[in-house]
């Protein structure tokens, strides 16, 4: 079985909604955790998109793909980039996590950022896929498009 969608992000909050339950009716037939993760990807990756995201001639829409096969589920999401600092942290966030094969010290530690203060907003997305969400996470950074892939096993 082989399953794709590809869609633009518009900037706008529900599509978050619409895209989570789109992704958890595609996964239907896969056990609750892969499903449920897999909505949550796809929701964190999208709301940043629409957040940090930012539309330019070369990307005036942000992109959304899942791929689905007998063995993985990819998530892609590919947009501009508004900020070099907001490209810088969720750069160090995914590679931090490729690097680790302890996702949950980074996920707690960020926990531990935000409970004590020591850091603004919450970024902690990033690693919510990561650890909670058990996918992998690769991106690419080319011609001023950032595009975040997600990918998880489904055996």
């Amino acid at each position: 079985m082989h399953k794709s969608i590809k869609m633009d992000i518009p900037v706008a909050w529900q599509f978050v909604k619409n895209v989570k339950l789109m992704v958890e009716e595609t996964l239907r037939s896969y056990p609750d955790n892969i499903r449920y993760s897999a909505g949550m990807v796809a929701s964190e990756l999208v709301g940043n998109a629409i957040k940090y995201g930012d539309r330019t001639e070369s990307a005036p829409q942000a992109k959304f793909e899942i791929s689905v096969t007998d063995s993985h589920v990819v998530i892609e999401v590919s947009n501009g980039v508004r900020s070099v600092d907001h490209l810088e942290q969720v750069t160090k966030r995914i590679d931090e996590l490729a690097g680790s094969t302890n996702k949950e010290e980074f996920y707690l530690r960020r926990l531990q950022e935000l409970l004590s203060g020591v850091s603004q907003g919450s970024q902690l997305g990033i690693y919510r896929i990561g650890y909670e969400g058990e996918f992998d996470l690769s991106y690419t950074f080319v011609n001023q498009i950032l595009t975040i892939k997600a990918t998880r096993g489904l055996s």
